[in-house]
């Protein structure tokens, strides 16, 4: 007959279409390794540190400071030398 079963409609396709991401996809290509991790974790890494068993300056920009018990070492001119010990 000229009925088309339900799961051969045209119109079922576009219900599969992937959705947008709910941050901006200049946030995707910054983050590739973490795009499905949920967006709390995108905004936040940047302010993560690298945890070691032994940290040290790596710049001479870099300053070593000890609070709540723990040993860090932060740096004014390269974010990513920002460090943990433990």
């Amino acid at each position: 007959g000229g009925r088309v079963a339900p799961s051969r409609r045209r119109d079922s396709a576009s219900s599969h279409r992937r959705r947008s991401a709910p941050w901006p996809a200049s946030m995707l290509t910054i983050f590739t390794g973490m795009a499905h991790r949920a967006p709390s974790l995108l905004t936040n890494f940047a302010r993560m540190f690298k945890v070691k068993a032994s940290v040290k300056k790596l710049c001479d920009a870099c300053y070593i400071v000890k609070r709540r018990g723990r040993v860090f070492v932060l740096c004014k001119r390269d974010p990513k030398h920002k460090q943990r010990q433990g």
